[in-house]
Parts: structure tokens; sequence; C-alpha cells
């Protein structure tokens, strides 16, 4: 059950609790916050009809969750979404009517699920936040869904009547100026506090590793440039260095992973130098990061890479290896060359990536030290104890501005 004293609601039309970067995130924003002396809670959907109420993790998050009645198909994004208002409002309305809910952060962007209780915040002059993680893209699965109409719609007609935009990248932010709407950035939260990160540092260091280890999580979609990742392993192993590759994750269920998939189970050497784990547990999943020489992400600069953060960046970070990203969206805002991370050109660049893997293995030093200074950038900029302070000083600031104006 949500306490009678939560001070500051998220609501997200995602199924929760589940195995979800999207349930990792909430859970994180909330431990900010608690640092910080509130009683946050969250109000989503069932991920379980035997989860609809409870606390999650061991921060004990207390949550609330609707049952999901309408099925997650293409065509019905916008039927789920008036469900889902109507199955929430009556409890958030509860909620509200007790006074002591300060603001309500939507999660994410949804016009059929969100609008009318942003205008139930608007009624009762609670703050509206909505943090927004990643802009909607046209493809035809988003089209034939029909998300990207909803998505759309939200942000032109709902998020003008937020009081605050929590931005992942600052690509929000220039939205929000636009609009005259006071926003901050707040790219991505560390997996746990700092002190328990540096309990579980990974000391030990590259020289004992004879495979070049390269690992990185999620799916093959085509935003994530497998193809380019499968050239240069290729490349590199012709060039006589042991490499293996790890992807943590279920991979070939999204229709959009179809090409990477053809590819790699048609090439032997692929198949030779690169293992797909599937499902795994989070001990399971911490061994084989905790493996890594090296981790990757790839991305090209668009609009879509602009309006999100790598939240998978951080969790490598944490680790003390070097982190090989792609210098597109915002992550030059946060990472140097050489110095904690290993930048190469946006997109396709399959040379640049080969030329950086084998760099990293002969200088083993290098590939260190860039680890280590990773893992201090990211205590500076991502920690749940920074973000939780920073968040909970612009919801005071626009709170304030709300009560000045009234």
């Amino acid at each position: 059950m949500i306490p009678s004293n939560c001070d500051i609601l998220l609501v997200t039309q995602a199924p929760f609790p589940a195995r979800s970067a999207t349930t990792n995130h909430l859970a994180r924003i909330c431990r900010g916050l608690q640092l910080q002396g509130c009683t946050p809670a969250i109000i989503g959907v069932a991920a379980s009809a035997k989860l609809l109420t409870g606390k999650y993790s061991k921060w004990e998050v207390p949550f609330e969750c609707v049952e999901e009645t309408v099925p997650r198909r293409p065509f019905f994004i916008f039927k789920r979404g008036q469900v889902l208002h109507k199955l929430m409002q009556p409890r958030i309305q509860e909620l509200i009517n007790s006074g002591t809910i300060r603001a309500i952060l939507f999660y994410g962007s949804s016009y059929s699920a969100f609008d009318k209780l942003i205008n139930i915040c608007l009624e009762h002059r609670v703050l509206i936040l909505t943090y927004e993680y990643e802009y909607p893209m046209i493809n035809w699965l988003a089209l034939v869904t029909g998300e990207y109409l909803d998505r759309k719609k939200y942000i032109k007609r709902s998020l003008p009547k937020a009081s605050g935009i929590i931005g992942i990248s600052s690509f929000w932010q220039v939205i929000a100026r636009k609009q005259s709407i006071p926003s901050i950035i707040i790219p991505s939260y560390l997996s746990d506090e700092i002190e328990i990160l540096n309990k579980g540092k990974n000391t030990t260091e590259i020289e004992t590793r004879d495979v070049f280890h390269l690992v990185r999580l999620g799916h093959w979609a085509v935003r994530e440039c497998p193809c380019v990742l499968f050239e240069a392993l290729k490349t590199v192993h012709n060039k006589g260095i042991p490499i293996h590759h790890t992807a943590i994750g279920q991979i070939g269920n999204n229709p959009l992973e179809r090409k990477a998939v053809r590819m790699y189970k048609t090439d032997p050497l692929l198949q030779k130098i690169v293992t797909v784990t599937g499902w795994v547990d989070d001990n399971e999943k911490d061994k084989l990061l905790a493996s890594a020489s090296a981790f990757i992400h790839l991305r090209r600069q668009n609009v879509e890479t602009q309006g999100m953060f790598p939240t998978r960046l951080p969790e490598y970070l944490a680790y003390a290896r070097p982190v090989i990203v792609s210098d597109a969206g915002d992550i030059a805002r946060y990472m140097e060359h050489k110095k904690n991370a290993w930048l190469i050109p946006e997109g396709n660049s399959p040379e640049a990536l080969s030329d950086a893997i084998i760099a990293l293995y002969r200088d083993k030093k290098l590939a260190n030290s860039i680890g280590n200074a990773g893992y201090e950038r990211a205590i500076q900029c991502f920690s749940i104890e920074h973000n939780g302070a920073r968040l909970f000083n612009f919801i005071t600031t626009i709170s304030n501005k709300s009560e000045i104006c009234r």
C-alpha cells in the first residue's frame, strides 16, 4: 500500500515491477528521493495479477498497480491508455485529496493514459512533472501499434501543461525552453548507492586476461548498430587478436532485430566468437559484466539518439572497465576520449571500433586507466545520491515558485 505520508507520486503505464530497464530506473529515482527525506511511491500496471501492491527491492519502494485489462497489441494503444487512466484515476484522486502529495511525476509519454490525469493535477494545483527519456521515432512497428501517434500527441498537447520537465538529455531542455517550462537534465542512474558500489568495485586488472572479452547488454535493434559491431569483431579476429563478445539479454524476439540475427546465424565465424546468453538472472549477469575487458555502446547521430541517453552506460562504468562508445547525443557532455571512455565516430564506423578494441587489448595500462577514470566519472555524474539531490532541489525550486504565484 502507498503510505499516507506519500509526498511524491510516480505514474507509469509500464508493467511494474518487472525485469526491465524501466523498473530499475523508477526504483532508482525513488531511492534518490528517499535519501533526501521524501516518501515516493509508484502507481503502474501490474506485471502479474499477484503483484498489485507491495514494496519493491531492498529499498522498499511502495507501489500500487492496476490490472492490465486491454492487451498490448497493435491498434490497442489508445484503448489501453483510456482504460488505464480510468483505472488509475480514483486512487490518484484519493491521494491528491489526502493533501500530502507535493508533486506527481509522469514517467514517459502517453496522451491516452496521462492527459486526463494531468488535467486533474491542474484542477488541484498539484505540481506536474514529466520525465522524458525517449523521443518517438517513425517506424512501421510504432505506426502499426499507434504508439508513435500517442506519444507525439502527448508531446504536443500534454507536455505544455507541465510544471517542470525532467529530460534524460539536453534535447528535452531545448523543447522546455521553447515552451518556457522549467527543466533539468538527469541522464541516468548508477545501479546502487556509492558505498555499496565502492565495496563491489571490480579491482581485477585486465593484464590477467588472455582473451579480450567485449560485453554489452540489450537487443540487436537497428539503433544499436549490431552489423557495425559484427564487422569490427571479424576484423579484430582476422588480425590475430583473441576476441570474444558476449551479448546479454533476450535477442531475436523483436522484428527490428531480424537483419542482425540473420547475419549472426549465417556466419560461422560470428557464431564462434559471439555468445548470446538469452535471459540471465542478476547473479549471472553480474558475473558476465565483471568478466569484461571492455563494454560497447554504439549509436547513430539522429533525433532518436539526441532524445535519449544510454541508461546502460553508468552500469558499465561501475565495473571500472573501459567503455567504447559512439560520440553521439549527449555522450561528449560527460565522457572524454581516452580519459574516461574511448569515443569513436557515430554511425557506420567498424574501422574505428576495431582500432579501439586492438588499442585497448595492446595497451593494458591505458585500458585500466580509462576504466578507473570512468568509474570516478560515474560517481560524479550518475550516482543515486547526486541525481536524487538534483531532482529534489528542482522540485523544491519550482514548488516555491508555484507558491509565490498563488
